[in-house]
């Protein structure tokens, strides 16, 4: 198991740099300095050194950030509105749950200001994105569903893709570079690994020409080494390492089930009171018809048309098809009652799950799914 977990982590690390290549590189490096444009760093260190040694002004007037705030204003001036469609009457309930469960997840992530970051990205770097999560420390364990901002500089998409949002890559990687002490506080049950991990590659590609030192404007995290990286334990430099978030399309079959349900033991007592009522109506009826059969016959034997054995013999006959008529009746009353009950309910299960309920229901009630692939 260790060995696959290393050749997977290998295979993530030649993913990564097989896509940081030179289209990447450019990419990145022409957003950078659109984005340190957009923040007033519009001069290099060289080209502020050699205006000064020619005695002229190095300040800038920006015009570039008054028309990027005016751009946030007006995309983020009202703050986006979930809203769940309900498909007919029957499923406004459902959708009003959404509804106020997307509310819920935006507030508690702070999303009014995650979208400000991302349409500023948008708006300097080309792209902006949001990342849904499930963090399971949250709510004291319970678990929350949140939203994230993450740097569109640290997320390396498929090449190949070529639909708008990405739907159709293979894979979406983030790519950051954290402390260890950090990387031991966010997964605790790797420590050994962390530990002996070891990265040659420890610090953010930075593709900036901005100046640094005494012209230096803003601050990025790539402006991060590892010899401003602390430990809070220690007080002493901590290791700076890389860190691989994959997310990769799986192909699952899924499969479409449809089951009967069948009526619970009150159902059945309740449609068997209902079957003997209608039995007892049945039965005097056909009581009744016996005794006007019976008055025919006997008036027949008075007359000497028909002799008292087949008065017997014929009244044996009809009591016995009496019976089987009322037997009959009552087991496809039952029938029709029971199938008016029974209901055809529908799932959509792996296939892994539909073996683990094929083995559960050894039942003749599983020999009626229906399945479609």
């Amino acid at each position: 198991m260790a060995k696959r977990k290393d050749k997977q982590a290998e295979r993530v690390r030649q993913i990564f740099n097989r896509t940081n290549q030179s289209n990447r590189i450019q990419w990145e490096y022409i957003n950078q300095k659109a984005h340190d444009f957009s923040n007033d760093n519009q001069l290099t260190a060289k080209e502020t050194q050699d205006l000064e040694d020619q005695g002229m002004p190095t300040f800038t007037i920006n015009r570039i950030a008054p028309v990027v705030e005016m751009l946030n204003f007006y995309a983020t001036a009202n703050s986006p509105r979930w809203q769940a469609v309900a498909v007919d009457g029957s499923d406004s309930k459902v959708a009003a749950v959404f509804s106020d469960m997307a509310d819920y997840i935006w507030s508690l992530s702070k999303g009014e200001t995650l979208y400000a970051n991302a349409v500023n990205d948008s708006i300097t770097k080309s792209i902006g994105w949001l990342h849904a999560v499930v963090d399971p420390d949250a709510d004291r364990g319970m678990g929350e569903v949140r939203i994230e901002q993450p740097e569109p500089f640290d997320i390396h998409v498929d090449p190949k893709s070529r639909d708008m949002l990405f739907r159709d890559a293979a894979f979406i990687m983030i790519r950051k570079i954290l402390p260890k002490a950090q990387l031991l506080k966010l997964f605790p049950d790797k420590k050994a690994k962390i530990n002996k991990a070891s990265s040659s590659e420890n610090n953010d590609y930075s593709y900036t020409e901005k100046a640094y030192n005494t012209y230096q404007k803003d601050f990025g995290y790539k402006d991060v080494v590892e010899a401003d990286s602390v430990d809070p334990e220690t007080g002493d430099t901590d290791m700076l390492l890389e860190y691989f978030e994959m997310y990769e399309k799986v192909k699952i079959a899924y499969m479409n089930v449809f089951y009967r349900i069948p009526p619970t033991e009150d159902q059945i007592k309740e449609i068997q009171a209902t079957v003997s009522a209608q039995i007892e109506e049945i039965a005097a009826e056909m009581q009744v018809q016996m005794m006007e059969q019976q008055q025919q016959l006997q008036a027949q034997v008075e007359s000497g048309e028909m002799l008292p054995e087949r008065m017997q013999l014929e009244m044996q006959k009809a009591t016995k098809r009496m019976q089987e008529e009322i037997q009959m009746q009552k087991t496809q009353m039952m029938n029709d009652l029971v199938q008016k009950a029974t209901q055809i309910d529908n799932k959509v299960v792996t296939e892994k799950e539909y073996d683990i309920l094929e083995d559960e229901y050894n039942d003749p009630a599983f020999d009626d799914w229906r399945i479609l692939a």
